[in-house]
């Protein structure tokens, strides 16, 4: 694999995660155990609580459940370099991968940023993929072809 023109496209499907459900919920609960030895008035104390719980429910309901029209349920990079996003919606994003992505045999994160603005929202996005988020032969080959073709700082 000389280029990523050499290549033919790559799709990521991808599937509600467990592995990611049981790691999203000890990050929180982590966070939430911490909480409980600090000497804080309730009044201090419930909205920490509130924000935790909120980011507990986001984070699997977005990247472990794939759950919501926003939610994105494909990845492809093709032959060209470009990557696009499809989500659960329908919609199509055409992005650009971010050199801050991470690869690990266990855990890949795809930082990308919309190439076209979106009227409103985030103009990034994260891909959070969990060893069980899609089929292990493109999970491998998505892990070569990032290790030969990351994008410069």
């Amino acid at each position: 694999m000389s280029s990523p023109k050499s290549a033919p496209p790559l799709k990521v499907e991808l599937r509600p995660s467990r592995w990611l459900a049981s790691l999203i919920l000890f990050a929180h609960g982590g966070a939430l155990a911490v909480l409980v030895p600090l000497a804080l008035p309730i009044w201090a104390l419930a909205p920490l609580v509130g924000l935790i719980t909120g980011s507990l429910v986001y984070t699997l309901k977005t990247h472990a459940m794939l759950r919501g029209p926003l939610t994105i349920r494909r990845v492809v990079w093709d032959s060209d370099n470009d990557w696009s996003l499809h989500a659960a919606s329908g919609e199509q994003l055409a992005v650009r991968l971010l050199p801050g992505s991470y690869v690990h045999p266990l855990l890949v994160i795809l930082n990308f940023e919309l190439e076209a603005p979106p009227q409103r929202g985030a103009r990034r996005r994260s891909i959070v993929l969990a060893k069980d988020s899609a089929d292990a032969t493109t999970l491998r080959q998505l892990r070569a072809r990032l290790n030969f073709f990351r994008p410069q700082k």
